[in-house]
This record gives C-alpha cells, structure tokens and sequence, in this order.
C-alpha cells in the first residue's frame, strides 16, 4: 500500500492498495476502514497513486501495467491509457513490489 497527501488540501490523503481500490480520505473524519470518503475501483493491484498538480486528477497504477485516472472530487473515471506491452525479457511479478524491511 502507498499513501500521498493532496498538494493543496493537507487534509485530503490518496491511498493505494492491492485490494484494487483506491480510497480518499479526509483526515478531518475520524478514520474507520470503511468511511473513506471515496472508494475507486481500478480493476486490478494498485502499487502507487499520485495527485495531478492541482488536485483534480488521481492517477492510479499497479503491477499489471494499468494506469487509471480518476477526476476529482466526483471520483469520476477517465478514459483508460494505452501503455506499450511488455517486453518477455522483463516480465513484471509481485515480487518486484515487495515492501521494505
């Protein structure tokens, strides 16, 4: 799972996680895993998220090469990205996403 704090408003924070969710959270709320205060689908493992200069977009990604962006705050999803496919000679695993120690 990864976090990041919105650039403009301190109190918002993105998380990213494998459950293939990407949640806002508004860190005025008391913090329960179910009140986020928006749950995103992307369809897949997320590995990181990340918040457009002026906090209008979220950008998701995650280990199966998908990028989803999401406009904010209605948490409205954007028209997919095409990625280049992968190359055989560096296939992707979980296990390039394993956290520190």
């Amino acid at each position: 799972n990864v976090s990041r704090f919105c650039h403009n408003s301190p109190h918002l924070l993105a998380t990213a996680s494998l459950d293939h969710t990407c949640k806002l959270w508004d860190l005025r709320i008391p913090l329960t895993q179910e009140k986020a205060v928006r749950s995103m689908v992307t369809g897949g493992p997320n590995v990181m998220c990340a918040f457009s200069p002026d906090d209008r977009l979220l950008l998701c990604s995650g280990m199966d090469r998908q990028l989803v962006q999401f406009e904010l705050p209605a948490a409205q999803r954007t028209p997919e990205f095409e990625l280049l496919p992968q190359r055989e000679e560096h296939p992707i695993s979980s296990q390039q996403y394993r956290r520190s120690m």
